[in-house]
């Protein structure tokens, strides 16, 4: 069968017509990027106008279409540019707005037919998908030429609209419902199941289907192979191309949508990791000055995880509403982070622990002019990052002061940059937990405690509500922990008077080879904080660490390997990491180039710790396994977890599975720090 449009129904014709539409030169209205990029009075601001679909979001949710949505935009921040969005109904506007020069690049699906036409070009692979025709248990459907009399649905959106016109043309009585581009999957499903429609045409990858909601329906036939989801430009755009290949095969993998896989305290135990869910904290979870995690929580939670015989994997968000989402949809098994109470309160689906620890919110006001009393709050603006529990003590606290005037921040802005607008008295004051405020303030003098704010911050984890007997672990643990005295200790270490444990300032370093590696990072395309990640996982950043097998240096490279990639010597910083990512870019190569950018770079991180045959065979079995074979995490990694079982626990293929989840969980630290090392590198928000 074609990848393009499986074409072997009885020689049924699935392709448009060889007729191609004549493309008329349109005088364009505003500049393309080629001509605003080298005109010779170019303008102040470069606008990108980006077409997608309608609710593009919606549409796509399966393939967590708001990440490439926020790759677009920090690309566009990269360049210099900002963003004209400009929304259509159906696939085919895209390519007709393109090629008619009103639009500069589109994100989405297009028609098949319409994919290899020359006057497009097409980035990077984003992602993989297939489409599929979904009926009930009971249908007899087995090909398109099946669906005499059938009422089939298609959203406006699917890029198969077109084709099932045609086949309405060919089939007798087949109706063809146009469904609104709002309509989520879900329901669309539901109503295949009630009868509204015999089948429905639905987008997804070989895992999720979204079918396990519905017992009712089941998968009648693939209408698409899996097919590589890209971004289209006008052919015109060769160096925009160029540009945003760069930074697709750099930096796509910061864009990882956690695994939505909700387990329960059994299959924690089965796995033996506990992945927990949290945000940068200069209490709860943060880096010290070697590198290493650290926090009040974190400390809780790899203590939980040593008595119950658990490996700790940490994922970092950035907002309430991500991480929530995160342990909702079973992406983590428990939430560390402090949320609003009452939103988990009102949620059936989430539960929390006993309490273990209280503080309370203060504000943080210049050295020079501090507000230090209630009163002297009225008329004030007081900043607090956006959708957080701060943000709601803050208006909590307005309501009894009306003069408080509440200015919500932004949470990609790194809250040393906040601090530092308070300090200058562009903003009052801002509100932080009290138990933070000292580290804080440890090393600025332009800033002092002020007002505290009457509302208790209550310690606990946040579960799914769906496993008492986790709940139960967590708080049989909490208990101990108690009278035990390890909370006591901690409490100690993290928020005594004589801290030993502290968060380094920050803009910091993520290490002393900051400049090396960004430089041969830039080089070879991949994001530096990923290659940090690694190297630390390799060698904690000691380039004199030597292991028991001969490698050496920073990225623990046998001298054999890097002689053949022309390196002589292993001696110096520059030298070691130079051959690891030279190496790892070698790696890369090895993997199909219509593969997911940052699942290539993921397969060749897996390949640099057990070799690139492992990592084919078990993309093998994850296929024969029904897994996706192009996905490592959740997929490829599961095949690599029987291939260690079945070997009587091969060494290589369980290490593989420890060290990439290693290097991912501090990658999804890295992405979040803002260090002053970065220079003119501009690193996506992640």
């Amino acid at each position: 069968m074609n990848n393009r449009l499986l074409t072997s129904f009885a020689g049924l014709l699935l392709v448009a017509s060889a007729a191609s539409p004549v493309v008329a030169a349109v005088t364009r209205t505003q500049p393309s990027f080629e001509q605003s990029r080298g005109h010779q009075t170019p303008r102040a601001v470069t606008h990108l106008r980006v077409l997608k679909l309608r609710d593009h979001e919606l549409i796509h949710a399966y393939r967590n279409a708001a990440l490439e949505v926020r790759m677009m935009e920090d690309f566009a921040r990269s360049e210099g540019f900002v963003i004209d969005w400009v929304d259509v109904v159906q696939p085919e506007e895209l390519h007709d707005k393109l090629v008619a020069g009103q639009g500069d690049l589109a994100i989405g699906s297009l028609p098949p037919e319409l994919v290899g036409e020359a006057e497009l070009l097409r980035t990077e692979p984003l992602d993989t998908e297939r489409h599929l025709l979904v009926g009930r248990t009971d249908s007899k459907f087995a090909s398109p030429l099946d669906l005499t009399d059938a009422k089939v649905a298609v959203p406006l959106s699917s890029p198969l609209w077109s084709y099932f016109q045609k086949l309405r043309k060919t089939v007798p009585g087949l109706q063809v419902e146009a469904l609104p581009n709002e309509l989520s999957r879900d329901d669309l499903l539901r109503q295949v199941a009630e009868g509204v429609y015999d089948a429905t045409v639905v987008p997804g990858t070989a895992i999720d289907e979204g079918l396990a909601d519905h017992p009712q329906l089941r998968r009648l036939f693939d209408m698409t192979g899996e097919e590589t989801v890209s971004c289209f430009l006008p052919a015109g755009h060769a160096a925009l191309t160029e540009r945003l290949n760069k930074y697709i095969q750099s930096f796509h993998t910061a864009y990882l949508e956690p695994v939505h896989a909700p387990r329960d305290s059994r299959a924690i135990k089965a796995t033996k990791i506990l992945r927990v869910i949290t945000r940068l904290d200069p209490q709860n979870y943060f880096l010290t000055k070697d590198g290493k995690p650290a926090g009040f929580d974190f400390e809780l939670a790899r203590q939980f995880a040593a008595e119950h015989g658990l490996r700790l994997e940490v994922l970092v968000g950035r907002t309430e509403e991500e991480i929530l989402g995160w342990l909702k949809r079973g992406a983590g098994d428990v939430l560390l982070s402090r949320i609003d109470e009452d939103r988990v309160r009102s949620d059936p689906t989430l539960n929390t622990s006993v309490s273990y620890h209280y503080t309370a919110y203060v504000t943080l006001t210049a050295a020079k002019a501090p507000v230090l009393q209630p009163a002297a709050r009225a008329g004030a603006l007081v900043a607090a990052f956006e959708g957080s529990a701060e943000e709601r003590a803050l208006r909590s606290a307005a309501l009894a002061q009306p003069g408080l005037h509440v200015l919500p921040v932004a949470p990609a802005v790194p809250l040393p940059k906040l601090l530092s607008r308070v300090a200058h008295g562009e903003v009052a004051a801002t509100i932080v937990d009290a138990d933070a405020a000292p580290t804080l303030l440890r090393n600025r003098s332009d800033l002092v405690i002020g007002a505290a704010i009457p509302h208790r911050l209550t310690y606990r984890w946040t579960v799914r509500s769906d496993d008492p007997a986790f709940l139960e672990m967590v708080n049989g643990f909490l208990h101990d922990s108690y009278r035990g005295g390890l909370l006591a200790t901690l409490e100690s270490r993290y928020f005594g008077r004589r801290q030993s444990a502290v968060p380094a300032d920050e803009p910091r370093e993520l290490s002393p080879f900051d400049q090396i590696v960004q430089n041969y990072a830039q080089r070879y395309g991949f994001d530096w904080r990923l290659i940090s990640a690694q190297i630390y996982q390799e060698s904690q950043f000691d380039p004199r660490a030597v292991s028991p097998s001969g490698a050496r240096g920073l990225m623990q490279m046998l001298p054999s390997t890097a002689k053949a990639l022309g390196f002589q010597s292993l001696a110096t910083p520059d030298a070691a990491i130079h051959a690891g990512v030279k190496y790892l870019w070698s790696l890369r190569n090895e993997f199909a180039e219509d593969l997911p950018a940052s699942e290539r770079t993921w397969f060749a991180l897996a390949a640099y710790n057990t070799g690139v045959n492992r990592v084919e065979e078990a993309r093998r079995l994850a296929r024969k396994l029904e897994l996706d074979p192009n996905r490592w995490f959740g997929n490829v990694e599961v095949a690599m977890q029987r291939m260690a079982r079945a070997r009587g626990g091969d060494g290589r293929c369980g290490q593989a599975i420890i060290y990439m989840q290693n290097v991912r969980s501090l990658y999804s630290t890295y992405r979040y720090l803002q260090v002053s090392s970065a220079g003119g590198v501009v690193p996506p928000r992640g």
